[in-house]
């Protein structure tokens, strides 16, 4: 009954040493059930002498990703070592806690040198806190190889008669965190009842995190104060996000929504609008009402299928779609919620061009991913070396976040003297949709010239173009 309520398993790897990344390991035939034992050779041809760690992992139907098996392994320079006895000698034991002090500075286990050692020891725990702890211990073979270091988590108690007596404290508070640990007590608290063992199904908010992969640490503090060791499950948020300088308010990592609460969005998708724009689309698309509050305005997306991003030229496009962006960056389909998805087959690679109508477009520098628990996942708000051409067309809104540049009134590609004279300066004053409004704030005003027009002049675009006076300019995506 219990297997009936758990996720199939449809895919298993293993590698050595070092991470490939998923799906990327050596594959572990497999018939996809709830539960499954295999039976598998795996493959030390490549390995060199000496100590490896052998990973093994499963993913789910879900698409997700288990936390890998390891086991410690080491290859033979003759394989037949092992049965001839021809095992090296091990000559040197040592143990530590916690924090490794260097190989051969831990604590020495006295050893007779064999091939093959089993030894009974007892630790000093004297210099050790109450509270968690890891135990490390490891060997040195006669060739002075040292083998990766067998561990275990410990608890130590104020009274040694404790861990016999007396049950194991109660948790009193339970926290988890994102990628960088900002410190015991400054995760987000999980809401318990103190006890002595909990279990306990938590939702993390993952509003505040950009799409891409991520960890999520948990961990627990005891009734004595002290905090175990952090569980850390690798995951990832998927979607796209992008952010927009003008609407972009720096104390909120956020974009106004202004445009969206005076009823000024259109309800049809606006990029048929000019046909001379680098981004002119003339898609039917239109919603019956606008259906996200937190809607800031349409994009238009671009898939290019291309072998690399200079091969992705305007004669690789694939698919256009048009979108809405959220005030978080995240782009979603027209119902406001969905991610975004392509059906254009891809036969080479896929890179995404993203326009919006009076900011500079971008274009990822590297593929979209097409396969994994990653899928059509890409945040180009994290860096500048996220886009194709990095900062050339592309602005930091803020310490670590990056964004499309405003004030290209015209959409040709190029932030210049006529989207002021031709479009900023013929709508001063006006409220509405308009592409003088750089900060999309439903007003053309001043501030859309000292603000984005003037700092942002002379600016280039990164998707192909011809400016007002129909020259070329340059331009960091190619022609």
């Amino acid at each position: 009954g219990t297997s009936e309520l758990l996720p199939q398993i449809t895919q298993m790897e293993y590698f050595f040493d070092t991470d490939p990344g998923f799906g990327n390991g050596t594959d572990i035939p497999v018939t996809a059930d709830s539960l499954v034992e295999v039976v598998f050779n795996a493959d030390f041809s490549s390995l060199g002498k000496g100590f490896h760690v052998l990973f093994v992992r499963a993913k789910d139907e879900t698409g997700k990703w288990a936390t890998a098996f390891t086991s410690q392994v080491f290859r033979f320079s003759n394989p037949y070592a092992g049965i001839s006895g021809l095992l090296p000698q091990i000559t040197e034991m040592e143990y530590f806690f916690d924090t490794d002090p260097g190989f051969g500075n831990g604590t020495d286990i006295p050893v007779t040198s064999d091939s093959l050692v089993e030894v009974v020891f007892n630790a000093d725990f004297s210099s050790l806190s109450i509270g968690f702890h890891t135990f490390f211990v490891r060997a040195k073979d006669e060739n002075e190889n040292w083998n990766i270091a067998f561990t275990k988590d410990l608890y130590k108690f104020s009274n040694p008669d404790e861990a016999v007596w007396y049950p194991a404290p109660a948790i009193t508070q339970i926290e988890y965190f994102f990628d960088v640990d900002p410190g015991f007590g400054n995760g987000s608290e999980i809401i318990i009842s103190p006890d002595s063992v909990i279990f306990e199904n938590f939702l993390a908010d993952i509003t505040t995190i950009g799409t891409g992969r991520h960890h999520l640490f948990i961990r627990v503090k005891d009734e004595n104060g002290k905090w175990s060791l952090s569980s850390v499950s690798p995951f990832c948020k998927k979607g796209l996000q992008v952010f927009l300088e003008g609407p972009y308010e720096t104390s909120l990592n956020m974009m106004s929504t202004e445009l969206n609460n005076y009823n000024l969005l259109p309800l049809d998708q606006p990029f048929d609008t000019d046909t001379s724009a680098i981004w002119y689309y003339n898609g039917s698309e239109s919603v019956t009402a606008i259906p996200n509050t937190n809607i800031v305005d349409w994009l238009l997306l671009q898939a290019r299928d291309a072998t690399s991003p200079e091969n992705a030229t305007s004669s690789t496009i694939k698919e256009n779609q048009v979108a809405f962006l959220l005030n978080n960056g995240k782009i979603v389909q027209l119902d406001g919620e969905s991610l975004i998805s392509f059906s254009a087959p891809i036969e080479n690679e896929l890179y995404l061009v993203v326009f919006h109508r009076n900011h500079l477009g971008i274009m990822s520098s590297s593929p979209i991913n097409l396969d994994g628990d990653c899928e059509f996942t890409f945040n180009f708000a994290i860096g500048a070396n996220q886009v194709y051409g990095a900062s050339n067309g592309y602005k930091e809104l803020k310490p670590g976040i990056w964004g499309m540049v405003a004030a290209d009134g015209n959409g040709n590609g190029i932030v210049e003297n006529t989207d002021e004279t031709a479009v900023w300066k013929t709508s001063l004053g006006q409220a509405g949709y308009d592409n003088g409004d750089f900060d999309l704030n439903g007003v053309v005003q001043n501030t859309d010239e000292t603000n984005y027009w003037k700092p942002n002049l002379n600016s280039g675009g990164q998707v192909p173009g011809k400016s007002s006076s129909g020259e070329g300019y340059k331009s960091q995506v190619p022609e």
